[in-house]
């Protein structure tokens, strides 16, 4: 097996679980009548990645895996651990090695205190997440793409630091591979352009591009929009499902042939300076404008920016949540009992 390379600065991808019942429940909306029409659970697993431009397009749709949390290596110990005070009096601990787990012991010695984690360098750079707590012991646990550095905000020292190397995890042979997921291409005219044209899906029951497509947004859709007043008094407009077929049509007819002359012609690592030259007919008149733009940064604007588009357009896909692995698996019901990992070739 090929060793993969995790790089989060340039491949993202994050997860939630949304519980549709409770959403509902704010709303006085049923989840459980739309569950049963789309053939899901009303509590999902969502995923959804985004990859910088100048990375490139894959040469073949992206694969999810799966493993479970039973089956993940244990935290060890953070070595090479730097603690020092920084320029504003805080704290810092720092490490060589980015970690995609942190977990530890804080001793806070004032009334409270806060404790920070960046993704690289100190307040300078991605903030990964922090937790407030009170005087005491208490232990704390941090993940994401890349851990770093901590910066403890009062007074507190941090103790037994212990996490997961993210490189390490993205090789365990444990991860399982759990569905295909890709642009919504026509096979017969991706055909030839590297693995496009092949099948996605689920990896046990495969099916063309867009079928995947439109299976994914029956998983991944939301059942609810905006709430039904906008204020007392004031009905919003009725909110309504998006058709995804129309999500295809359009990016069958807007995006996909211009991506496919990139994938096919340009080097992944060109991708970002590939540009293509329009004329848009203006109104009015006969006269015409033109336009300039990358087909990959236009397709991450898309994807980042709509939660519907990025399941269509093959950077997400959902899940089922499962609440528990065996009959002795103790999971946050919040949590997916899963990890999941997205890969790109």
């Amino acid at each position: 097996m090929a060793t993969r390379i995790l790089d989060p600065d340039r491949f993202i991808l994050a997860g939630t679980v949304i519980d549709w019942t409770a959403v509902g429940q704010l709303r006085n909306k049923a989840a459980a009548p739309i569950a049963e029409k789309r053939k899901v659970g009303p509590r999902v697993v969502q995923l959804r990645w985004m990859l910088d431009p100048h990375l490139g397009l894959p040469t073949q749709a992206f694969q999810v895996w799966q493993r479970g949390h039973a089956t993940a290596p244990a935290p060890t110990p953070v070595s090479n651990v730097l603690a020092y005070q920084s320029f504003f009096g805080s704290l810092v601990y720092g490490w060589d090695a980015p970690l995609v787990f942190v977990s530890g012991t804080a001793n806070v010695t004032g009334t409270a205190a806060v404790i920070a984690a960046y993704a690289g360098a100190p307040l300078f750079s991605a903030l990964v997440g922090f937790v407030s707590l009170s005087a005491g012991p208490t232990n704390f646990s941090f993940s994401g793409p890349a851990i770093l550095s901590l910066v403890v905000m009062g007074q507190a020292t941090v103790a037994n630091l212990l996490g997961i190397d993210g490189n390490n995890a993205a090789n365990d042979p444990a991860w399982q591979p759990l569905e295909i997921v890709g642009l919504p291409v026509d096979p017969a005219q991706w055909n030839g352009v590297f693995g496009w044209a092949g099948k996605q899906g689920p990896n046990s029951s495969p099916m063309a591009p867009v079928a995947a497509a439109l299976d994914r947004y029956r998983r991944g859709a939301p059942f609810f929009g905006w709430d039904d007043l906008i204020e007392a008094g004031r009905p919003a407009p009725t909110w309504l499902d998006a058709d995804p077929n129309a999500i295809v049509n359009s990016a069958q007819l807007d995006m996909l042939d211009d991506l496919r002359t990139m994938i096919a012609t340009v080097a992944p690592d060109n991708q970002a300076e590939f540009t293509v030259d329009r004329a848009l007919a203006l109104q009015g008149g006969g006269r015409t404008a033109a336009t300039n733009f990358a087909p990959i940064s236009t397709l991450m604007l898309g994807i980042v920016s709509d939660p519907l588009a990025s399941l269509i357009l093959g950077f997400g896909t959902a899940y089922t949540h499962a609440a528990v692995i065996t009959p002795a698996a103790a999971i946050d019901p919040n949590v997916s009992p899963f990890d999941f990992m997205v890969t790109a070739h």
